[in-house]
């Protein structure tokens, strides 16, 4: 590729006024809304220099709401796209050599405009090769003085003097009307110059023309050769990337009535509906034309034995024709997809043309295209746009791609990144998705949120994501799951019933490892389950990345029932890395309320409720939560209280030292964090991970909770 792309900018597009510039990498996501612009984006960037010819329409794309006020102000000068290229350094040195110039630029910012037309700014300013008109003006006054020396007082002489002096001022009056001799008048005033001044070369003046003219000669030799910014500009657009552009909804049709096709090819063959099967045929090297022929019959009830063998003939060229191409798109298709390798088959039954396809799954069954799964006919779709625009991979092609991958699972989706990052190492690709699994979490600088703001008009995001949540969900999905992904790497996770635990343990931890006791384990990641029912679905995502977290559980009800099910199940043989609260104190019925104790959870619950709170004494085998909800009658709980406590609770205890901490509290945590210690110690967390793992979107919920808490907790304990 002799120009790398570097960044875009499109204008008076559709909904888009300006998109500002947008960088450019080897891989360029732009994620948004439907509706939002992102689409528009990259159809204004394909039509800058498409594979197959597609001019901008300004009556169908200019903004709509400013077509009647501003279009007719400039017609169809006004820019649409401008791409800002770097040229390459053997470009460069192409350049120089056929240029014979060394001041070429290190880039170019190449504009479209809506008449096709093409204008480039150069980086740096490429020198100014105008011809300034000092030299003419020069060469004919020294000629003008050459005759002024004559000393010859004859009428004839001095007759052609006065005329000579005459033309000299006449022609250096036409020289004022211009600026440069580059230009069509200048040549054409030089000519005038040169052949007029031949009627002086008499009368001892003969050196003095001789010198004039080959002043002219020379400035007529600079003036016919192009300018520099000319030279460039013819090159650079020669040598721009073409620009693939593929979407969701140009799924190849494998069924093809050949007639039908070869008729509406000939009537328009730059008809858009006809783009899919023209690539097919043309990647695949197939004239359709000629296999429509060959499948022609002329043989008839009681025809001669000749026009059998011919038509017999006809059949067999045009089977060795279609298995030919078969096998060649068979090899260039696997080459490039690098995954399963398939077979296809291209068959003409009669009028017909289909595509068979297998796979090494199943080497000897052959099913039609449409039959594989929607996944595989977006590959093998892309494959032949890419295959037949780009010229069978052809390096100086840019691919543009419009929700890719729609149909894929998102395990696959993400396998298709690391597929765009191999493609894009020749061909650089941009691609529009809303899907939390088509961004490269790694390369979140590459992605551009794209909406659409109170005037209706697409904006991009530049420097910052928007705040549009539902612009950046993806986004920010992505990055949730990029945490999670890291959280699932670790081997020491505590899972906990809920955000209120995860408060007073991180707490807690601090400020026992500050008063030399013992703490969370370092490098633990503790992760809030939203209540004990939903423990096991947390378990299930560890444990089908091969980690078994150890889980603590609040001695209640349902903290119970929930260790029930995990020991009869997933945790039968490593029991010990289920701890119940209650169990690490001696204790029945308990919560880390009663951790924490009573008289610390009601003074902080009559802070938020506004009231003195004085529970009941008499019914002391309920556990502390379930005392103060028995109280709830008298006192009116607001939604949420448990967690609001933790807050008030822990809030304080991070602005005290150490030494006021109640010493009770940390001699208790201290006991519980000994007891989580020896669990990591004893039990191994890793396990076998399944063959394959498998990511829905209730998972990627619950994961994206599990990211949430994470970050949190990474900043807490680390």
């Amino acid at each position: 590729m002799k120009l790398k792309m570097i960044k875009f900018r499109v204008q008076n597009y559709r909904n888009i006024n300006d998109s500002s510039w947008i960088t450019s990498e080897n891989v360029t996501a732009l994620v948004g809304c439907n509706e939002s612009g992102k689409s528009a984006l990259l159809k204004a960037l394909h039509k800058f220099n498409p594979a197959v010819e597609e001019p901008y329409d300004a009556q169908t794309e200019f903004p709509r709401d400013r077509f009647a006020e501003n279009y007719r102000d400039n017609g169809n000068k006004w820019p649409v796209c401008s791409v800002e290229f770097e040229l390459t350094d053997d470009f460069k040195s192409e350049l120089k050599k056929s240029m014979s110039h060394d001041k070429i630029p290190e880039r170019v910012v190449a504009t479209k405009y809506y008449d096709g037309s093409f204008s480039f700014e150069y980086i740096p300013d490429i020198p100014d090769d105008a011809i300034d008109t000092n030299e003419l003006n020069k060469a004919l006054d020294d000629f003008k003085k050459d005759a002024q020396k004559i000393k010859d007082d004859t009428d004839a002489i001095q007759e052609t003097l006065t005329s000579l002096v005459n033309w000299v001022d006449e022609r250096k009056e036409d020289i004022k009307g211009i600026q440069d001799l580059h230009r069509e008048s200048g040549i054409a005033l030089l000519e005038k110059i040169r052949n007029e001044s031949d009627q002086y070369s008499q009368q001892g003046m003969a050196d003095s023309v001789q010198d004039l003219q080959s002043k002219i000669d020379d400035l007529l030799t600079r003036a016919r050769t192009e300018p520099l910014s000319k030279q460039l500009d013819g090159a650079i657009e020669d040598a721009l990337p073409v620009f693939v552009y593929f979407d969701s909804y140009d799924l190849l049709n494998s069924s093809v009535h050949l007639p039908t096709f070869c008729q509406a090819l000939a009537n328009n063959p730059e008809e858009q509906s006809l783009r899919m099967s023209k690539a097919m045929f043309k990647q695949a090297e197939l004239d359709a034309q000629e296999i429509n022929e060959l499948g022609s019959e002329e043989t008839a009830s009681g025809a001669t034995d000749d026009a059998l063998k011919s038509d017999q003939q006809r059949k067999a060229l045009r089977f060795v024709n279609l298995n030919s191409a078969s096998e060649k798109t068979s090899k260039r298709f696997n080459k490039w997809y690098g995954q399963r390798k398939h077979k296809f088959r291209y068959d003409a039954d009669g009028n017909y043309f289909r595509v068979w396809v297998s796979d090494d799954r199943s080497t000897n069954r052959y099913v039609e295209l449409e039959e594989r799964s929607k996944g595989f006919q977006w590959f093998f779709s892309f494959y032949t746009i890419f295959s037949a625009e780009a010229d069978d991979g052809h390096k100086n092609a840019i691919l543009l791609l419009d929700e890719p991958g729609l149909h894929l699972h998102p395990t696959a989706q993400q396998e298709l990144l690391s597929f765009f990052d191999k493609l894009a190492e020749k061909n650089p690709i941009i691609y529009t998705t809303h899907s939390q699994y088509l961004i490269d979490d790694k390369h979140i600088d590459r992605t551009y949120a794209v909406t659409v703001n109170e005037s209706g008009y697409s904006s991009v995001s530049i420097d910052g994501w928007e705040k549009d949540i539902k612009a950046i969900f993806p986004i920010q999905s992505a990055t949730m799951h990029s945490l999670m992904q890291e959280l699932l790497q670790s081997k020491k996770n505590l899972l906990v019933e809920g955000a209120t635990d995860k408060l007073y343990l991180q707490a807690l931890s601090e400020h026992c490892k500050k008063d030399g006791k013992q703490g969370l384990p370092e490098g633990i990641y503790m992760t809030e389950c939203d209540g004990a029912t939903k423990v096991s679905f947390y378990v299930s995502i560890f444990l089908n990345h091969g980690v078994r977290p150890v889980v603590l559980l609040d001695s209640d009800k349902e903290g119970k029932k929930k260790e029930g099910t995990l020991v009869s199940a997933s945790y039968a043989k490593h029991k010990d890395a289920v701890i119940m609260l209650g169990e690490v104190f001696s204790q029945k019925n308990y919560e880390i309320e009663d951790m924490i104790g009573e008289e610390i959870i009601i003074s902080a619950l009559g802070s938020i409720v506004g009231a003195k709170v004085e529970l009941n004494q008499d019914n002391r085998n309920d556990n502390l939560v379930e005392r103060i909800k028995n109280k709830g009658k008298d006192i009116e709980l607001p939604k949420g209280w448990k967690h609001k406590v933790a807050q008030h609770i822990t809030d304080r205890w991070s602005n005290i030292d150490t030494k006021d901490m109640p010493k009770e509290v940390l001699c208790r945590a201290d006991e519980l964090f000994k007891k989580i210690a020896r669990c990591f110690n004893t039990i191994g967390q890793e396990v076998d991970a399944p063959a394959t793992s498998t990511v829905d979107q209730d998972t990627t919920t619950i994961s994206n909770k599990i990211a949430k808490g994470q970050a949190t907790e990474k900043a807490t304990l680390h």
